[in-house]
């Protein structure tokens, strides 16, 4: 079996995830050690960065709780390239778990001057208010879960508006899950929200990605 200490380039790593074109990615990471969770992360970071392409974007990461509890690695990589600006994307799930040592790392990060801390899929558990109520994580931006975004669509669109204009007071917002023009046109009533989804970047058989 191959694994990632024996990796040197993302097409590598892309060749493994595409065995018989049927592992999910949920799969994949499920099976990963702590220190692959790294090592995949700071492959993927730094041929991001390689790219002259993604100099002027904001390159968010899923970073999970593996990779986080690690970061001590990949600071110098986020120091040594200032002029790239870099989004952390935590999920709630890993929120929960983690200890002073996590949330020390993760206020660390935010004092980099290129990386900003995004709350990734809001809306997908219950303790969401209370992380942000909280505040003992700095988050720039909260990225609304699909799950939520396209429930309240079809079951309460007041509340919806309601959310997104109370999580805008003080977060930047990117709606997930944007898949048609309707739910473009509705998003698009809200000064400065962003939105994610394959109404602006269709999905691609994996060979082609």
């Amino acid at each position: 079996m191959t694994t990632l200490e024996q990796c040197n380039h993302a097409e590598l790593l892309c060749s493994i995830t595409s065995q018989a074109n049927n592992i999910p990615a949920d799969v994949f990471f499920r099976y990963l050690t702590e220190a692959e969770h790294l090592k995949l992360f700071k492959l993927i970071l730094n041929n991001l960065i390689s790219d002259s392409k993604y100099r002027s974007y904001t390159i968010s990461l899923n970073t999970p709780i593996q990779v986080i509890k690690n970061f001590d690695e990949c600071f110098p990589i986020l120091d040594n390239n200032k002029e790239q600006h870099f989004a952390i994307e935590i999920l709630e799930h890993d929120i929960q778990q983690f200890g002073y040592l996590e949330l020390a790392t993760l206020d660390k990060i935010n004092k980099c001057p290129n990386v900003s801390l995004w709350l990734d899929d809001f809306g997908n558990n219950q303790s969401n208010f209370d992380i942000l109520l909280s505040k003992k994580i700095a988050f720039s931006t909260i990225k609304v879960s699909k799950e939520l975004f396209w429930g309240l669509m079809a079951l309460d669109v007041l509340f919806l508006k309601n959310l997104l204009i109370f999580l805008s007071k003080n977060h930047q917002v990117v709606v997930e899950g944007v898949e048609s023009v309707e739910q473009a046109g509705f998003l698009s009533q809200f000064s400065h929200m962003k939105m994610q989804g394959y109404l602006f970047s269709p999905i691609k058989h994996f060979a082609y990605v």
